[in-house]
């Protein structure tokens, strides 16, 4: 007896419920929309696979009211002590550069996934596990798919909108046929999870390069719990398996380090060759590549899941909007330009840094140990090197999606497709962070009076509400002291956020939902906000 197939429609499905997929569905729900989230393994990962959180994501988190719960289930790290074996060479301090969260944080991949899962849960998005696409179809205005369930019956769903979240070895970009370039970096890495007797710090990273190769320790959230990645050369890599006994990892701590070798209660062990890939575009039709479907590269520096949640953060609200009917496929468009440089800079930076930690002739380490020597006197380089593996040096100042009107001269702060600048602020409850204050979706227009009036400072407000409309909130912000600060008001107390956004005058700064800045104008008139909004909309 045939069972007759199943015909559905969604306007938005995702393939893939791992972090990248949840964000996105949270997201998009969060907006006001509801994704369908579909996966074919038969439920989360319980291995810990990615481990750090980063300081942007978490950054994102804090945005999404979890930031709580993912520091007190992981591990601050605040810093990274880099040895030769014996002695420290070098060392690299997370707190040099200016976030909320002056650390990244240790923790499972499978915890971080259970996190966005009981938050995702919450906006009303269920995973359908077991439930694996087989098919793919583009078409103009929609895409089709033909996906088996665990009992093998057969669905077709057609969704306006079709988000491939299916990891580095995509069925989705496959079938869209979406080529890419990517290249083997011929460095193996061999990694567990286990119990060690080691009295180091808990709150930093072990970096050590020995005779043969680099050796990292990552504390975990158990007790004498460890990551330990090692970049493996030896000719029997092959015959270790997918899953190394822990002798092996015992016998190299032992050659390779003078840390006790007495490893214990292993958890996970695994081993892989790192490799780099990015997909040529991420959107075909109606069809979109998100995180590791769009781009993979090595795990040195941690950014593998970072960089995919900043994906779905990015794209969640625009998704939404153009879904809504309140913008345009530019929006879509810039997704794409957006990350896939982000993406091309992540590549780039993280080849480079597998390639320096696994060097492993003489001159090259010599080399590798004169600029960790170096990276160690130069001040200006640590910052660099801690924005750059915090995520905070990210920008989109060349993004169709953002809009600058910034006319006068002299010192004017952020730049549209810079992160929004946090600072305190005073409201009709008291004191509190800017970002807090502005937290939730949609758009956030801050009107800085400069010298202005209440009076005026109100009509301006209003002219701007009814241009925005829906998308969004409009607060204003003031240097003069108030006893009863009104609905919809902020007092920098000491001009702190003034000068933070350059705001020197009469000026308006608009805030994506992604937090980054989408428009600055040093004026009160409203055109620039229409030109931004017909932008969006294109």
């Amino acid at each position: 007896m045939t069972t007759e197939m199943r015909h559905t429609t969604s306007p938005v499905l995702i393939v893939g419920a791992g972090p990248t997929g949840l964000m996105l569905a949270a997201e998009l729900s969060r907006h006001g929309v509801q994704a369908r989230l579909v996966d074919r393994r038969s439920g989360p990962v319980r291995e810990s696979r990615a481990l750090a959180v980063l300081m942007r994501t978490l950054e994102t988190f804090d945005d999404l009211g979890l930031a709580g719960t993912v520091v007190r289930d992981g591990v601050p790290i605040i810093g990274i002590q880099i040895s030769d074996g014996a002695d420290e060479v070098a060392s690299v301090e997370l707190g040099k550069a200016e976030s909320p969260f002056p650390f990244s944080v240790a923790l499972p991949q499978s915890r971080t996934e259970e996190i966005l899962l009981e938050h995702t849960t919450r906006l009303g998005v269920e995973p359908e596990w077991g439930t694996e696409v087989i098919a793919w179809r583009g078409d103009g205005d929609s895409t089709s798919v033909i996906m088996r369930r665990a009992d093998g019956a057969e669905e077709e769903c057609t969704a306006e909108w079709l988000v491939a979240c299916d990891g580095a070895h995509s069925m989705i970009r496959e079938a869209a046929r979406i080529g890419g370039a990517g290249h083997d970096l011929n460095r193996t890495f061999l990694l567990a999870d286990v119990r060690a007797p080691w009295r180091l710090p808990r709150d930093r990273i072990q970096v050590i390069f020995g005779g043969h190769g680099v050796f990292a320790a990552v504390p975990l959230p158990r007790p004498d719990g460890w990551r330990l990645v090692i970049d493996y050369e030896g000719d029997d890599v092959h015959e270790l398996g997918p899953h190394p006994d822990i002798e092996v990892f015992r016998r190299l701590v032992a050659a390779e380090t003078t840390l006790d070798p007495a490893l214990s209660d292993p958890l996970w062990t695994t081993q892989f060759t790192a490799r780099q890939q990015r997909a040529e575009r991420f959107r075909s039709g109606r069809t979109i590549l998100c995180g590791d479907a769009a781009h993979s590269h090595s795990p040195v520096g941690g950014q593998g899941m970072n960089t995919g949640l900043q994906d779905a953060y990015n794209l969640g609200w625009k998704l939404a909007l153009v879904v809504q009917g309140a913008a345009g496929e530019m929006l879509i468009d810039s997704y794409e330009q957006e990350r896939s440089n982000v993406a091309k800079q992540v590549l780039r930076r993280t080849e480079r840094a597998t390639k320096a930690v696994t060097l492993h002739s003489p001159v090259s380490r010599m080399m590798r140990d004169g600029v960790l020597h170096l990276l160690d006197r130069i001040r200006r380089a640590e910052e660099k090197v801690v924005r750059s593996f915090g995520g905070l040096n990210i920008e989109y100042r060349d993004s169709p999606a953002v809009l600058d009107r910034w006319q006068a001269s002299g010192p004017s702060g952020p730049a549209p497709g810079d992160v929004a600048p946090d600072g305190f602020l005073r409201d009709r409850n008291g004191y509190e962070t800017l970002r807090h204050l502005l937290r939730g979706p949609g758009h956030r227009l801050l009107l800085f009076g400069g010298q202005q009036q209440p009076a005026a400072l109100a009509e301006a407000a209003d002219r701007a509400r009814a241009v925005l409309g829906s998308l969004g909130r409009v607060f204003t912000v003031v240097r003069k002291p108030m006893l009863d600060v009104p609905a919809g008001v902020f007092v920098d107390q000491h001009g702190d956020v003034h000068r933070r956004y350059g705001a020197d005058r009469p000026a308006m700064f608009l805030i994506r939902p992604d937090g980054y800045l989408g428009l600055r104008a040093d004026a009160h008139d409203v055109t620039p906000l229409r030109e931004y909004l017909d932008r969006l909309r294109q």
